[in-house]
């Protein structure tokens, strides 16, 4: 399985699953709240986000215009 390209690109399947599953187990060995928030600041990581478990609370606090990055893609 190729590396998460944060930033660009659209992660597969695979590599979703393989992300929330790390997720999951980092809250575990940090031994995170149960009240958990997660705050997303770039389009691409709620391709990821999405999927972790209800208990998540997700905020999404997107910049106005991402476009000026040189590493992020046009359809993002």
């Amino acid at each position: 399985m190729r590396s998460l390209a944060a930033y660009t690109g659209i992660p597969s399947p695979a590599q979703v699953s393989a992300w929330v599953r790390h997720f999951h187990a980092l809250a575990d060995a940090v031994s995170a709240s149960p009240v958990a928030h997660v705050v997303i600041e770039h389009p691409y990581w709620w391709h990821l986000a999405r999927h972790l478990s209800p208990e998540y609370q997700i905020t999404f606090d997107c910049m106005d215009d991402i476009s000026g990055f040189s590493n992020t893609e046009s359809h993002v």
